[in-house]
């Protein structure tokens, strides 16, 4: 977007009219400085208070701004304005509720849940041992993860249509469930977020779904959560003072103090969640949530929460990263509904790093990431666009970095990872999304460009 011929101060001017849409939605008010008005040109904020003219033609400023690509729809600071435009469909309340508190209640119908439920439970309850756990004192937990594999009803759950249709209308993305947990009794977990399990980039594409398989008794250990703890800020390792060391294995009592404390100082208050069969409670990505203390050993507490991500995102786990700077613990997880990984390391067979590494040399960029080697295709590009960035050259960069089919014996390979059937793979941290739409000062544009495989 050129104005009068001039880009150098472009992504300046619309940053700035973003600012006054921002404020101006969210009810502030921008004070200007002493000084004379006319100093100030007309295409910065001051041009998202056009409501008339050929400038309201973009639409900068309006009812219909657009949502942000990056942002689960209900997190996001336009949340009110895509309430009113009818964005969420028929499932307004519910994303207000998640938008408002964190989660929301869902029902799925006492009959139908019924049926499942019991098959269920017929397919799992021999493989817990109740009267064993109840003579410990209700001391450790019963679960079963992932037995979808062995149960079509457990699957059935996890793909069940409706609850797609909301998570993709609340979060603005396709959703995918990659994670099955089923429990005969309460969990009397301390509180948690899952996000330092299961996280996103970007951030915040990630829920889970709490399913009622019985009526649920109050003296059953309910399911725990803290309404608005959401918006407490996602937690790396680094963040209480863990880094990553050989032969050790973090673990989620990294974060308790920090939990605790958190919930304690912010003013939040716990609430218990006692539905009956066929209910279902879905929470966003940071929630934290937990399980209440067994009172009645004798109750049971069937239920099946499903994990679910979201399309168009790369996943990891926070508490065994250093992100952003060291090695990210990075998830190819498992997409439930396709019966394989969401990536196929196949597609990564090799790299010819020979044209890349000819073009780091030339402009004297340091290529140490490229020749560390395990990594596929998309890392390695990626490893190059991070010397490129900083540089005028990037589009450069951009358009003249290729890959083509690996050829035996010849220098600069990069081949495929062995380790691909692990869940999660380590490597240098990367952003790739960050990248897209990159266009230097000086660059051809978009328009012109040959076509990016990024």
């Amino acid at each position: 977007e050129a104005e009068a011929q001039q880009t150098d101060g472009t992504l300046a001017h619309a940053l700035e009219r973003w600012i006054g849409v921002l404020s101006r939605q969210q009810g502030l008010r921008i004070d200007e400085l002493p000084g004379d008005a006319r100093a100030m040109p007309g295409f910065g904020y001051r041009w998202s208070e056009h409501r008339g003219g050929c400038l309201a033609t973009a639409g900068v400023g309006s009812e219909n701004t657009a949502p942000l690509n990056g942002i689960p729809l209900i997190d996001s600071p336009l949340f009110a304005d895509h309430l009113q435009q009818g964005l969420f469909g028929a499932f307004g309340d519910l994303a207000q509720q998640l938008n408002q508190r964190g989660y929301a209640v869902l029902d799925l119908g006492r009959e139908r849940m019924q049926a499942l439920a019991s098959r269920i439970r017929s397919d799992l309850e021999t493989g817990f041992d109740l009267e064993a756990w109840r003579e410990q004192g209700g001391v450790g937990g019963l679960r079963v993860q992932d037995a979808w594999q062995q149960s079509a009803a457990v699957k059935e759950l996890a793909l069940l249509p409706e609850v797609e249709a909301v998570l993709q209308a609340c979060w603005g993305r396709e959703p995918f469930a990659f994670q099955t947990l089923n429990f005969p009794v309460g969990t009397q977990q301390h509180l948690h977020s899952d996000a330092v399990h299961f996280h996103s980039e970007p951030p915040g594409f990630m829920c889970g779904v709490w399913v009622a398989l019985e009526d649920i008794h109050p003296e059953s250990g309910p399911l725990e959560y803290v309404p608005g703890s959401q918006r407490l800020p996602y937690l790396q390792a680094a963040d209480v003072g863990v880094r990553q060391r050989a032969g050790v294995t973090p673990d989620q009592t990294i974060f308790y103090d920090y939990w605790q404390a958190a919930v304690a100082q912010g003013g939040f208050e716990r609430e218990r969640f006692t539905p009956r069969l066929g209910q279902a409670l879905i929470w966003s990505a940071n929630l934290i949530h937990g399980g209440a203390a067994v009172e009645n050993l004798g109750c049971s507490r069937w239920s099946q929460v499903t994990h679910y991500f979201f399309e168009e995102c790369q996943h990891y786990t926070p508490m065994l990263s250093d992100w952003p700077e060291g090695t990210v613990a990075w998830r190819n997880p498992f997409d439930i509904a396709r019966g394989r990984s969401r990536w196929d390391p196949d597609r990564f067979d090799c790299v010819d790093l020979t044209p890349a590494l000819t073009l780091a040399e030339a402009h004297g960029w340091d290529a140490r990431h490229l020749e560390k080697g395990q990594q596929g295709r998309e890392v390695a590009e990626l490893s190059l666009l991070k010397e490129a960035i900083a540089s005028r050259d990037s589009w450069f960069a951009l358009s003249h970095f290729h890959t083509k089919p690996c050829k035996p014996h010849k220098p600069h390979k990069l081949h495929k990872s062995h380790h691909h059937t692990q869940q999660r793979v380590a490597h240098t941290a990367i952003r790739p999304r960050a990248l897209h739409g990159l266009r230097p000062l000086g660059s051809p544009s978009l328009s012109q460009a040959p076509e990016l495989d990024l």
